[in-house]
């Protein structure tokens, strides 16, 4: 034993109960997106009949990616909203509760549909290479996403005013293009889906979905116009709140 060593063990001192908070929170999200990746898959699966489907393998793997490379984001830039997008927080709007039910329900509808019409029914047989290609702008929905959120310190997963977090406006990353890309992310990544999951069928739920997430975009722009400051200025300057030059 050097003469050094013991030295070196009495400076170090055990973890702060804020690195242990953040740490146990960042297992448990790891651990519930793993356990929510095999409930995709399992319902998936079962619905079609059959395994041999490797898109739909390969977009499973990147869900449990994208959750990984997602809290290392957060972890590094805004650790507090590990626990903050666990679930909706005290002041979160009533109407976008409701939306976000609705979101919930037509998640498994979409899985159940897709299963169902790539291994049973095959209404339209979907190439391997589309689907791969729908996959490629899914990891882009998912890129976009991490982007936003690591410009957004108030990036929780309901609508409302974060008075006691110092809301503020933000301005930099993606938000100088339109007002809301984490919602244009979930658009994307929605509508890719079906493709990736071979089913043309999943996008009468994926529309469904998509129209939630455009409405909640205008529920949400609107309770920020209307009660965060500066907001009314940023939206005369960055004009569209989806898609630059349409919505």
């Amino acid at each position: 034993m050097s003469a050094e060593q013991p030295v070196a063990e009495a400076s170090a001192s055990p973890p702060g109960p804020r690195a242990v908070s953040l740490g146990r929170a960042v297992l448990r999200r790891l651990r519930l997106a793993l356990l929510g990746s095999a409930f995709m898959g399992a319902v998936y699966f079962l619905c079609a009949g059959r395994l041999d489907l490797p898109a739909a393998w390969a977009f499973l793997a990147l869900g449990l990616v994208a959750a990984v490379v997602n809290t290392v984001v957060l972890a590094r830039r805004h650790p507090e909203l590990i626990e903050l997008r666990a679930r909706p927080q005290p002041g979160t709007e009533t109407s976008d509760l409701g939306l976000m039910k609705a979101a919930a329900l037509l998640g498994p509808v979409l899985l159940v549909v897709c299963g169902l019409d790539a291994g049973r029914l095959r209404l339209v047989e979907i190439p391997l290479s589309v689907s791969l290609l729908a996959l490629g702008v899914y990891a882009v929905s998912v890129a976009l996403s991490n982007w936003a959120m690591a410009f957004n310190a108030h990036f929780e997963s309901t609508v409302r005013l974060q008075a006691e977090r110092g809301h503020r406006v933000e301005t930099g990353g993606p938000y100088r293009f339109v007002r809301h890309p984490g919602y244009l992310a979930a658009l994307i990544g929605l509508l890719a889906q079906p493709v990736v999951l071979g089913s043309i069928l999943g996008f009468v739920p994926a529309v469904a979905s998509a129209v939630l997430i455009v409405v909640r975009t205008a529920f949400e722009d609107r309770t920020l116009m209307g009660a965060l400051e500066g907001y009314r200025a940023y939206a005369g300057r960055v004009r569209y709140r989806l898609v630059p030059g349409v919505f």
